[in-house]
């Protein structure tokens, strides 16, 4: 009876181990596959694809969501202030423009027009920006962009799946698959971060400001800043190189501001014969060996 009784407990132990491995399996395959798709994203860009027809698409899409959101339906009117003001934390205009914008929009009555003309005014500017920044350093602002939100918006969403992962169990209380509703919001959540990679990228590719070397800096003395909204940068030609200031760069030029000032090796006598149990000529009552051997103060 106890050989028995013992044989069915490790069967149902057995039992429970292998459908808590199946359902391992099966929830890790949801991020699996969503990791699929941001990584090959991210490889794309690593390995050197043009970015800007994508992100204009990105920011004629913003637009529209723009435009649409602040759209009355019943009198077909626009909240048109709010829309420029949406627009500007897309594009940092100066308030002498916000106000030529507005009144520009007051000259349209369809949302329609009102979407290809902010979206005409976002491309124009983004051409400006690569004139002025040559296409190759522009390539590299898209680049640099596109990785750095592309790696907070994911690991935030780790974060955001892992607790949901976390309380999921407590569906089965109401009689619910927890599987089946961790699948659901998963995939909710995954859709919320596509949409939130596009518009953080349309937010920050206008605000990324380029800083020249030293040396091209002052080449660059004497040349009026040409302004465009409330961006102002110097133009670049082909031959000057700008360079991109980075977190990384900031707090590695930080650490080398702080960094504090190597010390001198004290130097040797080598006219004196020191023994190694010698005091030491410090002062400090120690052996030789045991305090500043093998240099001597």
């Amino acid at each position: 009876m106890v050989s028995r009784a013992i044989e069915q407990a490790q069967v149902k132990v057995e039992g429970f181990h292998f459908d808590s491995r199946k359902h391992l399996v099966e929830y890790d395959d949801v991020l699996s596959k969503q990791r699929e798709i941001v990584y090959r994203r991210r490889r794309k860009i690593l390995e050197g694809e043009r970015l800007k027809d994508k992100i204009k698409d990105m920011v004629a899409a913003e637009v529209s969501t723009v435009v649409a959101a602040y759209a009355s339906e019943k009198d077909a009117s626009f909240d048109r202030e709010k829309i420029v003001t949406e627009f500007c934390s897309i594009i940092p205009f100066d308030e002498g423009s916000q106000k030529q914008l507005f009144i520009q929009l007051e000259k349209f009555h369809a949302a329609s027009d009102i979407v290809e003309f902010l979206s005409k005014v976002a491309s124009d500017l983004y051409d400006g920006r690569e004139n002025q920044m040559t296409p190759d350093v522009m390539a590299q602002v898209e680049r640099w962009v596109s990785l750095n939100v592309i790696d907070t918006v994911w690991m935030d969403h780790l974060d955001a799946i892992d607790d949901l992962r976390e309380g999921i169990g407590l569906r089965g209380y109401g009689q619910r698959d927890p599987l089946v509703e961790y699948k659901n919001e998963a995939f909710s959540m995954f859709e919320r971060l596509m949409a939130a990679l596009d518009s953080e990228i349309v937010h920050r590719i206008y605000k990324v400001n380029v800083q020249l070397a030293p040396s091209d800096a002052k080449a660059m003395e004497g040349r009026p800043n040409q302004k465009q909204g409330q961006m102002a940068y110097a133009p670049v030609s082909a031959g000057e190189v700008p360079k991109i200031e980075t977190k990384l760069s900031q707090a590695a030029k930080k650490m080398q501001t702080n960094a504090t000032p190597a010390v001198k090796s004290p130097k040797v006598n080598s006219k004196k014969a020191l023994g190694r149990n010698d005091p030491c000529p410090c002062g400090s009552g120690k052996k030789w060996k045991k305090c500043h051997y093998p240099t001597i103060p």
